[in-house]
């Protein structure tokens, strides 16, 4: 929860940072922060798909809806970050 509270904030700021340029080192830190989130909200989604498995159990990582949504945001942010 700290996570997505500190996340927020980082988003929020971000809206401050528009007319920087980017090489700016605001933007530059700004950009290494995204990066640091995105690792642990996929460390965390791995965990949990290791823990709970991912499909096909009666209790996996696909059967709640937090879980759903949590997997496309993670997803999409990864596909962000490598294109």
């Amino acid at each position: 929860m700290f996570l997505i509270v500190c996340s927020s904030f980082k988003l929020v700021f971000d809206t401050y940072t528009n007319n920087m340029t980017e090489d700016d080192p605001i933007v530059i830190y700004s950009g290494y922060f995204d990066l640091i989130f995105q690792l642990f909200f996929t460390a965390e989604m791995t965990i949990k798909i290791i823990a709970f498995g991912f499909a096909m159990d009666e209790n996996c990582y696909l059967t709640e809806s937090w879980n759903k949504l949590d997997g496309f945001i993670v997803s999409t942010g990864l596909m962000d970050t490598f294109l």
